[in-house]
């Protein structure tokens, strides 16, 4: 079992060295050189301002970008950043093996996203029992005492409604 909270341990754990580190470069050394990060905004950045094409893979909102995906669905598109603005690039098709499994993913996350909006604790968990990852690794029992040690961890940052909707192992699905 992974214990709860790993990520953002091992995340804090990496960061507090990276400032670190940073921090007694600032502090020792007269110059300190500035290099571009492996984001794209300054990529962006410098192509809106040069003119220098640049050609990236950014998540846009899909307006038929890709035609076998859903209107609205987010999606990783190439993206040509010049002086001009950006420019998606059309897909066309994916291959429907690969279109299925975006379509399950964003039918996950459109499940998300009606349970938050109609409030619906029971709607969150049943969303979470789409998630391939999930059902492949937990059985039902395993899920509830998941989605119940989640809300136990993160209750302060959610919602009352979601706070009052812990699985209790009795009630259907």
């Amino acid at each position: 079992m992974i214990p709860l909270g790993w990520d953002i341990y091992l995340y804090e754990k990496h960061h507090s060295k990276t400032w670190e580190t940073a921090k007694q470069k600032l502090l020792s050394e007269h110059t300190v050189k500035i290099e571009r990060s492996v984001e794209y905004a300054m990529r962006i950045v410098h192509s809106l301002a040069t003119g220098d094409a640049k050609t990236m893979s950014l998540n846009l909102r899909n307006q038929g970008y890709i035609t076998n995906l859903p209107e609205g669905a987010t999606v990783e598109l190439p993206v040509r950043a010049d002086a001009e603005g950006l420019h998606a690039q059309r897909v066309g098709d994916l291959p429907e093996p690969c279109a299925a499994l975006c379509r399950h993913n964003i039918d996950v996350q459109t499940q998300v996203i009606q349970a938050l909006r109609n409030q619906d604790a029971r709607a969150v968990f049943n969303a979470m029992l789409l998630d391939p990852l999930g059902g492949a690794t937990l059985d039902l029992p395993g899920m509830e005492k998941l989605f119940n040690a989640l809300i136990d961890i993160d209750g302060a940052m959610l919602p009352e409604w979601l706070r009052k909707g812990k699985r209790d192992g009795r009630r259907s699905v």
